[in-house]
């Protein structure tokens, strides 16, 4: 798989320079080969992997009481989809595959059989408690983080339906469920716990990466909006903010979602963008990332579409080295056969479960067993890369050995050069995957007669005047029809605001994507200037 603790090979130049893979409508441009992305690096069905692993033991408060950072072989007895998962979670299958028969919103599990699995000697009945388990655990940590500030999301992809030739034919929206939300969970607790790791072992030399707060001029005018709309909630500094999005949406989820989405979208236009940073160069106080509500985050789980994970990858290792694979007096033994935990039944009772889950806590050996096996001999042999490509004359050249990981490890003002190259490289693969939302969506909306959609009213305001005014009209008022915050096309929140309403938004093959438009109705001499908020914005994500 991927030489996760040196660089300086051809794969590993390319890889940094493109930083990450870019995902559009029609395709994804990976980092890395398709050979490795899609099958090396990938958990396939009953193959081995290596991976680096983070292995917790967890106390009946899903507290997290040791850790094990290392190494590992990953043999996967089952290869589900996030549906699959979902299906579990919500209690449509509890013994076999075929208790769900046909499609479940436009998935079909009988397309799926040949690859789910389980092999060797585990039963799916195993899996499904194992999974609903991992479900619980999942809960309580998502409320946590929620009780202590964290920012929810609302987010919802819009995707489209191609034809043989690439053409989009329809659109359909992807929600983040359960069992989205069941791996987020985890993948966050790993990048902070690693982050942590990291930064102790090498407090000048970490790869994090922080949120910055909102931007206090657009956090005032939202509360501005927010007063003249009638909600009296002061979101002004950043403390407040979280607190009062949760008031705000408890309000309204159940009256309007549409209102929630709109009022979301506003709200994510107050944040800042998250980046990479070296935590040599920047003082800890600025380390906190907002979103999270944690003083400590990195990206560690996805090496295989982020060079910043291969470069975390580097210096954990570098601190297991350094300091040791566990925070405490626990070893890799300990962790093993302890996935049918005896504190379930705690952990069940301290969460809200939703799904029809079996309540047997006595379902058999655990498959976990099997699943991470540590291999005392996956210490690699240590090699310096070559200082440049060989080459065939120059083949049988001596390698040279080092001794100390450390010696890898990039420098403060090396990562910090780094970063920017990371930061940038993500925010022009954000660009490019927002523009080709939008050119799909213009390319969709031009095969229909009419385009309608989904819009909330949030301002309107008379203009008196005659259309020869108009240009006038149009100059002068400017920044209070766009907003002088606005970018492609945001509009600015305030100015005589009104009473937000659900509007159907017709346009004769019109698009109204990337923020909303001012629309200019003429009756008896005056200008009505209405501003929407369409409830897909392509320009909302973090």
């Amino acid at each position: 798989g991927i030489n996760a603790e040196y660089g300086g090979t051809p794969l590993d130049t390319e890889a940094r320079a493109r930083a990450t893979t870019v995902y559009m409508v029609q395709k994804a441009i990976p980092m890395l080969p398709s050979q490795l992305c899609e099958h090396l690096c990938s958990l396939n069905l009953g193959e081995d992997r290596f991976a680096y692993s983070v292995i917790w033991r967890l106390n009946d408060k899903c507290e997290i009481i040791g850790e094990w950072f290392g190494k590992t072989v990953i043999h996967s007895c089952c290869r589900m989809t996030y549906e699959v998962a979902q299906l579990i979670i919500e209690g449509k299958i509890k013994n076999a595959w075929s208790d769900v028969s046909g499609p479940v919103d436009r998935f079909d599990i009988r397309n799926y059989l040949h690859m789910l699995g389980p092999n060797g000697n585990h039963s799916i009945p195993e899996i499904v408690k194992d999974v609903l388990g991992l479900q619980r655990i999942a809960q309580v940590l998502r409320k946590r983080r929620f009780d202590n500030g964290a920012l929810g999301h609302h987010d919802v992809d819009l995707k489209f339906t191609l034809d043989e030739k690439g053409e989009p034919i329809g659109t359909w929206l992807y929600q983040t469920k359960d069992s989205n939300h069941l791996v987020e969970e985890f993948m966050l607790l790993a990048n902070i716990q690693v982050a942590k790791k990291i930064s102790t072992s090498f407090p000048k030399q970490a790869l994090l990466r922080r949120h910055p707060d909102p931007i206090p001029r657009k956090l005032r005018a939202f509360t501005a909006f927010l007063k003249a709309t009638n909600y009296n909630l002061d979101l002004s500094e950043p403390k407040d903010f979280i607190a009062g999005l949760v008031v705000l949406y408890e309000r309204n989820i159940q009256i309007s979602p549409d209102l929630c989405q709109a009022f979301h979208i506003l709200s994510m236009r107050c944040m800042q963008t998250a980046k990479y940073f070296c935590s040599g160069i920047e003082e800890k106080e600025a380390w906190h990332h907002f979103a999270l509500s944690v003083d400590y985050y990195t990206h560690f789980t996805s090496p295989i579409r982020r060079y910043a994970d291969i470069e975390v990858h580097r210096t954990l290792s570098a601190a297991i080295q350094k300091d040791g694979p566990s925070t405490g007096n626990h070893t890799i033994d300990q962790y093993k056969h302890n996935s049918s935990s005896s504190n379930d039944n705690n952990i069940n009772n301290n969460t809200n479960n939703n799904a029809n889950t079996n309540n047997n806590n006595n379902a058999g050996k655990s498959i976990y067993s099997n699943v991470f096996r540590h291999n005392s001999q996956l210490q690699h042999q240590r090699f310096k890369p070559a200082p440049s490509v060989p080459s065939s004359s120059s083949s049988s050249a001596p390698i040279v050995a080092k001794k100390d990981s450390q010696d890898f490890l990039l420098t403060s003002s090396e990562l910090d050069t780094l970063v920017a190259h990371l930061n940038q490289k993500k925010m022009n693969a954000t660009h490019a995957q927002d523009d080709s939302d939008a050119i799909y969506l213009c390319k969709y909306l031009l095969t229909l007669p009419q385009a309608i959609a989904d819009a909330v009213v949030i301002d309107f305001k008379v203009q008196k005047g005659k259309d020869n005014e108009k240009g006038k009209d149009n100059e002068k008022g400017k920044d209070n029809e766009r907003g002088k915050d606005s970018e492609k096309g945001k509009e600015k929140v305030g100015s005589a605001p009104s009473t937000p309403s659900n509007k159907k938004n017709n346009n004769n093959n019109n698009s109204n994507e990337g923020g909303s438009d001012n629309k200019k109705k003429k009756g008896a001499g005056n200008i009505i200037l209405i501003c929407l908020v369409p409830l897909y914005d392509f320009e909302s994500r973090i």
